[in-house]
């Protein structure tokens, strides 16, 4: 029954991942159209702004106005731009170059370098590294993007502070890197799309980061899982091979 249900699993995360590398192709082909010409507007909006400015020193009205409605609009463009660098991170994930990777020295290494953006945050970091974790075979980089974006997707729900918890384990043929946070949680019904493409419950998310995390371990031939709660937080745990 065990591999009966894993077998059907790896089907669907396989359909999946595929869905996401064609949905990818697209958003690259998309990005490339929109880009310059939200760049020539950005550029054009700068102009403008200055003869707003020229023309207030001739005009007995202020330029507070005009100068509020190109800055709403430039806000807007720019907003689009950051979804579009999104997509295109998405579409370009290259394919991955693995080798023997020790996962606690590199999570290490990562996370010291975000020790500030913890503290701003008013989030209290904690580790807890299984020392004896052997290493995997594995695109290093990639894994700390999935990673990343874990991270990051606890300290958007702690807005308030919190306390974070980044561990490995050993289970079984799998090692386990775990994020886990106390922040605002997930509904039943928000949980059962989390790595769905476009899904989010941000005001300004993309919804790709959790299906870039997805597709990453999925490639690496492990899979991701997550248990949340309303006010209770969220704990995501990458299970991926250990070396043979």
């Amino acid at each position: 029954r065990t591999e009966i249900a894993e077998r059907k699993r790896m089907e669907i995360a396989k359909i999946q991942s595929e869905r996401l590398a064609a949905m990818g192709t697209m958003a690259a082909e998309v990005t490339h159209e929109v880009r310059n010409p939200l760049g020539s507007i950005v550029l054009n909006l700068d102009l403008l702004l200055n003869e707003v400015e020229k023309m207030a020193d001739t005009s007995q009205h202020p330029p507070d106005e005009g100068r509020l409605l190109v800055n709403e609009i430039r806000t807007e463009v720019c907003r689009i731009q950051r979804v579009l660098a999104d997509y295109l991170q998405f579409s370009r994930k290259s394919k991955a170059q693995r080798t023997p990777v020790g996962l606690n020295n590199r999570l290490e290494r990562k996370l010291e370098f975000m020790r500030c953006e913890f503290d701003q945050a008013g989030v209290k970091l904690r580790i807890a590294f299984d020392q004896s974790l052997a290493p995997i075979v594995a695109d290093g980089e990639q894994l700390w993007q999935a990673t990343l974006n874990l991270l990051r997707n606890s300290l958007e729900a702690m807005h308030c502070g919190g306390e974070l918890v980044v561990s490995t384990r050993r289970d079984g043929t799998h090692a386990v890197v775990q994020v886990s946070d106390n922040g605002h949680g997930m509904a039943a019904e928000q949980l059962k799309q989390v790595f769905t493409p476009f899904f989010t419950t941000k005001k300004t998310g993309t919804g790709l980061g959790l299906s870039l995390v997805q597709q990453i371990v999925t490639e690496h031939g492990g899979h991701v899982e997550c248990v949340s709660a309303p006010d209770k937080g969220s704990t995501f745990t990458i299970l991926l091979p250990l070396t043979p």
